[in-house]
């Protein structure tokens, strides 16, 4: 994942990125290779039209990492926990424009679990216009459909970023633009 992501990614890059991604996962629902009972990745096939996150969800996904400034790990991670909610729930279908809250519900919980000084639900409020009454609900939901479980191992960690840098060289993406 060096490749796609390193020290000289901006955050206009991570937030393409994170934008396509999240929502290639909530809509497009890609193949799922289990290549391994605990990697469960998620290695989709190359799409024929390119999923479109739309300038409003990129608009957004830009927003909130600019405001946050969250580490390439927490967008990796808050990733895998959506990938992790779906194989929890593979019934479960978002709505058009629902990837706002997966998307910030993700990256929250993920800044919870890897950092040490995190956001406030109060400040995810501010920063993503999402009310603090619904922050803590989308928390509480996401939780009780991950079965609480946000540890991640490194193996699986690492089969999580191959499948990314996988997808990403399938799609003809293999490093964002300006990235050496």
């Amino acid at each position: 994942m060096d490749h796609v992501i390193n020290p000289h990614t901006s955050t206009l890059q991570l937030a393409e990125f994170a934008s396509v991604m999240v929502y290639t996962l909530w809509h497009t629902r890609p193949n799922i290779n289990g290549a391994s009972s605990n990697a469960y990745n998620v290695v989709p096939h190359r799409i024929s039209v390119p999923p479109s996150a739309g300038p409003a969800f990129r608009k957004f996904c830009l927003k909130v990492l600019s405001a946050t400034q969250l580490s390439s790990s927490v967008i990796l991670l808050s990733l895998k926990y959506i990938q992790k909610l779906l194989k929890n729930n593979p019934s479960i279908h978002g709505q058009q424009g629902s990837e706002f809250r997966l998307f910030t519900v993700s990256l929250m919980l993920a800044n919870k679990f890897l950092d040490d000084n995190t956001f406030t639900n109060k400040t995810w409020s501010e920063v993503t216009g999402i009310s603090v009454k619904e922050i803590n609900v989308m928390e509480m939901e996401f939780l009780n459909q991950v079965q609480f479980s946000l540890f991640v191992s490194e193996n699986e960690y690492l089969d999580w970023l191959h499948s990314l840098e996988t997808w990403l060289k399938q799609q003809g993406q293999g490093q964002p633009h300006g990235s050496n």
